[in-house]
């Protein structure tokens, strides 16, 4: 029926057209060039031509067989400015298919471009594995990053992260090209269960398997606000309204990293550097009277750090970027 109704369109915009062949009106227009074909996944394809100067539509057709004798898809496109694009849907995975394109105008039909083929393969997209932080990590408060192996074919990963292991409740989810994804939703001092499956196209793969994960909760319960602080988001945690921000720089760090303040650092004032797995990977002390310290971080392995400094009764937290 479908087809049918595709005949009967054709009949009536160009009544030169004959299904199947090509009539009478087909020396003005010239048939499109440049025929490329882009895989979206096993199923799917979105075709692509060179536009044809005096063409309104064009008719593209798509077949088992080379001779088109038998025609699956049989469509027309509007004009646009320079590549025209077709998107196909419910093409066989493995098989085989051959498409080809004409110009159309106002009683003016071209000759079929030369025909291409189409060779839809049959895709398998891996569960990730290798997911970090491991299954049971305890972390430090701050920036998350959640990673894992990348899988071979894949296209985007789709990531949930959940404080139910059954996924049913307070669902945090997002879609990512790259093995990894920073979250910055989850509270502090909660348990959270995460997961990734890989994509090609609309096509998903598995799941992983599910990790569990747990911030460490701040100790002592203050107001917190944001501030942005060098290109980077971090956190103030304090319990006085005339708080000052730090001043971190650069971030990204490479070798060094500079700490400035507005006040005077005390006695017994702190820095400690936090990895991803919450365990301290630097601490250092600060002399009293200073307003700023440089830190050699050149020796820690490249990645996210939690920043802790502590001096006068308040706690700054925040994100620094090691880059090498």
């Amino acid at each position: 029926m479908a087809r049918v109704r595709q005949a009967l369109l054709l009949s009536v915009l160009f009544p030169s057209i004959v299904l199947g062949g090509v009539g009478t009106g087909q020396s003005q227009l010239l048939p499109p060039t440049q025929l490329v074909a882009s895989y979206n996944d096993e199923q799917s394809v979105t075709l692509r031509w060179q536009a044809v100067a005096g063409a309104r539509y064009y008719r593209f057709q798509i077949s088992d067989v080379r001779d088109f004798s038998v025609v699956r898809t049989d469509a027309l496109v509007l004009q646009a400015r320079s590549w025209i694009r077709a998107t196909v849907a419910g093409l066989e995975p493995g098989k085989e298919y051959w498409w080809r394109v004409q110009s159309l105008a106002d009683g003016s039909v071209s000759q079929w471009s030369l025909a291409v083929r189409l060779r839809m393969e049959s895709w398998s997209v891996e569960a990730p594995d290798d997911l970090v932080p491991p299954d049971g990590a305890t972390l430090a408060f701050g920036r998350l990053q959640l990673s894992w192996r990348p899988c071979e074919n894949a296209t985007s990963y789709r990531v949930q992260v959940s404080p139910s292991p059954r996924f049913d409740s307070d669902v945090l989810e997002a879609e990512t090209v790259q093995p990894w994804v920073v979250e910055h939703r989850c509270v502090a001092g909660k348990l959270y269960y995460w997961r990734v499956c890989s994509k090609r196209g609309s096509q998903e793969g598995q799941w992983s398997q599910v990790q569990r994960f747990q911030l460490l909760p701040l100790s002592i319960p203050r107001r917190q606000r944001e501030t942005a602080v060098s290109g980077a988001r971090v956190q103030l945690i304090s319990g006085q309204h005339n708080a000052l921000p730090l001043m971190l720089t650069p971030n990204l760090a490479a070798d060094q990293l500079t700490i400035a303040s507005t006040e005077e650092f005390d006695p017994g004032s702190s820095i400690v550097f936090y990895d991803v797995q919450g365990r301290s990977a630097l601490e250092q002390s600060i002399r009293s009277g200073e307003r700023s310290v440089t830190i050699a971080v050149g020796h820690l392995p490249q990645g996210s750090y939690t920043l802790h400094v502590a001096y006068r009764g308040r706690r700054w937290i925040g994100t620094v970027e090691l880059l090498r």
